[in-house]
């Protein structure tokens, strides 16, 4: 696959799949964003590694692009934690799954931070919940890890797993982003995950 850095313009105006990370603060600018928005509702798909770059000031989703933006919320996890799930989807080829993520085998890539209370996405591919939890007056609370939304004739991946900083250092991660990238660009449907699918797995 070839990579370019984003730009307005040139080389990667053509391109259909965004990576984006936490850039720079002066890259964070309402002008770079703007373009990014206009990228994605021309048709590109932009993939969000990083939840914290919507942030701005005390506002943890002001640079989210959608209508009901909710907030992203960091959990804390002890004796009493919160469960993470994964549906059955080419994101999680080759890893364990669908059901309930192994805390042993994902480990440091069990996400801490959950967006909540936002508009129901068109595909959510892992969430969390949590019940009898005294960390909510409630006692229960559920959110999202990792889900699609439909922007223009585009779409965007909102993502909470710690792939980034994780790349290189446990497994699961790098297989994620490889399996995010295949998803995303389509190219899973010519691989091992299309006979799958094809039966029904």
């Amino acid at each position: 696959m070839t990579c370019v850095p984003f730009a307005g313009d040139g080389p990667a105006a053509s391109a259909r799949l965004i990576l984006v990370g936490m850039p720079h603060d002066e890259d964070r600018t309402p002008g770079a964003w703007d373009a990014l928005r206009q990228r994605i509702a021309e048709g590109a798909t932009a993939l969000f590694l990083d939840p914290g770059i919507f942030r701005q000031g005390d506002y943890t989703t002001h640079w989210l692009p959608l209508e009901k933006k909710g907030r992203l919320h960091d959990t804390t996890d002890s004796l009493y934690h919160k469960e993470c799930v994964a549906r059955r989807h080419p994101v999680f080829d080759g890893l364990p799954g669908p059901g309930i993520l192994d805390w042993d085998y994902y480990g440091s890539l069990i996400p801490q931070r959950v967006f909540e209370e936002m508009d129901t996405p068109a595909e959510t591919v892992a969430a969390t919940f949590a019940t009898g939890h005294n960390a909510y007056v409630s006692g229960y609370h559920c959110g999202l890890l990792l889900a699609a939304y439909p922007l223009g004739s585009g779409r965007i991946i909102l993502n909470t797993f710690p792939v980034i900083e994780n790349l290189g250092r446990n497994p699961v991660a790098d297989r994620l982003l490889l399996n995010l990238v295949a998803w995303l660009s389509g190219s899973w449907m010519s691989g091992p995950a299309a006979a799958m699918r094809r039966n029904g797995v």
